[in-house]
């Protein structure tokens, strides 16, 4: 079987990943910091990313390692990314966002896992439902409505999520408003819903998005939704009198489907 140069490239760099993981130069706990912003040796920069990851959440080391996601070595690169989602410092989301899209797939791949470390142990994730819609069918504003109510109501249920009316992305947020770090746009769409007012099913897509464009979580569900019963004739009723549609089964349906899909993410979350 033949290989190509890009495999036999990305198996090198492993290989290389392996060896710093395992090497035998040892550092001082306050040289690693020095070492990795300021050593020649890439191999000995991201021996010293790695080590920094005994660190913990230490400012100093952080701050490190997001600056060493800009490296000229895409080793370096990467193992500051794995580092990062070792630590699991929120203040480091955005950043491995950023280094998600990395042109090298070594470190895009550790960058994109390490953000989802990031997101599963931050304390309080926020995020903005502004991207979930119904664009066709029956009353696509209604289901638009109920699908964001099922979500937002399954979310908010849970104590780490946080909803945001508007979504802030800059890095230089001013002192004195340091704003949320894990931030998420939710997407996704209505894509069918099936029977009447009575009765119905509904299907449901979702993406969990973060800044630059990153896929967090995808995932789906349908739901089932039972329509209620009109209520009886009011005998005092005249033109004035404002009569009480029951639920109907497809906006039931879509809200159930919301429920059920972040619930899923929120299960994914959590790990």
């Amino acid at each position: 079987m033949l290989i190509s140069n890009a495999g036999v490239r990305a198996a090198a760099i492993i290989v290389v990943f392996l060896e710093i993981a395992f090497a035998g130069k040892v550092f001082a706990g306050t040289d690693l910091v020095k070492a990795l912003t300021s050593d020649p040796s890439p191999r000995v920069r991201a021996q010293a990313a790695l080590g920094l990851e005994s660190k913990g959440k230490d400012p100093k080391a952080v701050s490190a390692l997001i600056a060493a996601l800009g490296d000229s070595s895409r080793l370096v690169r990467g193992s500051a990314a794995k580092a990062l989602g070792t630590i699991g410092a929120p203040e480091a989301f955005a950043p491995l966002c950023r280094a998600a899209l990395d042109p090298n797939a070594f470190v895009a791949k550790w960058a994109k896992k390490s953000a989802i470390r990031v997101a599963s142990s931050a304390p309080v994730v926020t995020f903005n439902v502004r991207g979930l819609k119904a664009k066709r069918g029956w009353r696509p504003d209604t289901l638009t409505k109920a699908y964001q109510e099922g979500v937002l109501e399954e979310l908010l249920s849970r104590d780490r999520f946080d909803v945001a009316s508007s979504m802030d992305f800059r890095d230089d947020v001013e002192k004195g408003e340091p704003g949320p770090q894990v931030m998420l746009v939710l997407e996704g769409e209505v894509v069918g819903t099936t029977g009447n007012r009575k009765k119905a099913e509904a299907r449901v897509t979702f993406r969990a998005v973060a800044v630059p464009g990153v896929v967090i979580w995808k995932g789906k569900a349908k739901a089932k939704g039972k329509g209620g019963e009109p209520p009886p004739p009011d005998p005092y009723a005249d033109e004035y009198t404002i009569v009480e549609e029951p639920p109907d089964a497809r906006e039931m349906a879509v809200t159930a489907a919301g429920k059920a899909v972040a619930a899923s993410f929120a299960k994914a979350l959590s790990r």
